[in-house]
This record gives C-alpha cells, sequence and structure tokens, in this order.
C-alpha cells in the first residue's frame, strides 16, 4: 500500500456563498497499485460535485467526508488503483456568509 496526493476541486459552488465556482484541496489516500502503476502516477484532479457536500446546520460550514466516496475517488483515478481509505478524515468548506 501506498500514499498519493489526490487534488479534490469542488465544483458547482455557489457564487453567492463562496465567492467562487471552484476550490481545491490535496487530500492523501491511500491505495493499492501495481509498481508500474506507481511509477507513472500522476497527481490527478478530481472533480466533485458541491450539492453532494453536507451542511453544517449550527453553522455556515459544509463538510466533505472522502472516506464515503472512495468508489467516485478511484473511478476517477483509473483503473489500475484501487482506493483503500482516505488519510484526511474530514475536508471543512466554509461559506463567506455568516
Amino acid at each position: 500500500m501506498e500514499n498519493l496526493p489526490v487534488k479534490i476541486d469542488f465544483i458547482n459552488l455557489p457564487k453567492t456563498k463562496f465567492g467562487t465556482t471552484k476550490i481545491s484541496d490535496t487530500l492523501m489516500m491511500e491505495v493499492e497499485a501495481d509498481g508500474y502503476g506507481l511509477l507513472k502516477y500522476e497527481m490527478k484532479d478530481i472533480a466533485f460535485d458541491f450539492k453532494k457536500l453536507k451542511k453544517d446546520n449550527n453553522s455556515s460550514a459544509y463538510y466533505f467526508l472522502p472516506n464515503t466516496f472512495t468508489k467516485t475517488i478511484a473511478k476517477q483515478m483509473g483503473e489500475n488503483f484501487k482506493v483503500i481509505r482516505s488519510i484526511t478524515d474530514t475536508l471543512q468548506l466554509n461559506s463567506i456568509l455568516r
């Protein structure tokens, strides 16, 4: 097993809440892959729709729980990789509105 960086691009963000249409963050993912797949790995940009994020009703924050989307991430990484888990448990996106 290896840890690889994966860039998550949150797309379709409401401009009224975030002031931008895209926010990116990098996660470390634990994966299984053959040696050749690891050698030719280039960090992937994984597109993830904002509408799938969970909202904290007590604040203006939205949460991305990558371990609930390992299949989605693995599909975008390619067939050479089996995603075991995300090292990062939670990503939080804060709205500019309070």
